[in-house]
């Protein structure tokens, strides 16, 4: 049988396989060959040469142009004007309280999430975790129907 001709032998399953196995095998040989001869073509160099100038121009022009911003002084007067704002709301009483707001909601949230975290912990360790005295059962005692 030759090598590129497939087994027709409906009663050799064995051979079947590995026949498959090694016209699997050469096709990822040839997929990977295809893939190296197109990497390697002048084109794709090419390609990979224009598309590095590319980036290099895109990079001076966006270098000058913030240059140019920085020099401007318009941006300048803008950027204080954005500073003495920032600096404004910092010690704005509504943002301070605000800001306690958020701390004290933060804090709170904390808090639970470590009850729930110790109560999964003492679960995993195989206890059930005690009813805090502060937070009541979120459901009624439980009955079991099926005895």
């Amino acid at each position: 049988m030759s090598e590129n001709t497939p087994n027709t032998n409906p009663g050799s399953g064995q051979d079947a396989s590995s026949d498959l196995l090694k016209e699997l095998r050469e096709m990822g040989q040839q997929l990977e060959a295809a893939f190296r001869a197109a990497i390697e073509s002048d084109r794709a160099k090419q390609l990979q040469k224009d598309i590095v100038g590319g980036v290099r121009e895109l990079s001076t022009q966006v270098q000058s142009a913030v240059k140019s911003l920085q020099n401007d002084p318009r941006f300048q007067q803008a950027e204080e004007r954005g500073r003495k704002a920032v600096e404004q709301a910092r010690e704005s009483k509504v943002v301070q309280d605000i800001q306690e707001t958020i701390v004290s909601g933060l804090a709170q949230l904390n808090t639970q999430l470590r009850k729930v975290v110790d109560r999964i912990d003492a679960e995993a360790a195989g206890h059930t975790a005690a009813p805090s005295q502060s937070t009541p059962p979120a459901t009624g005692e439980t009955t079991r129907l099926d005895e």
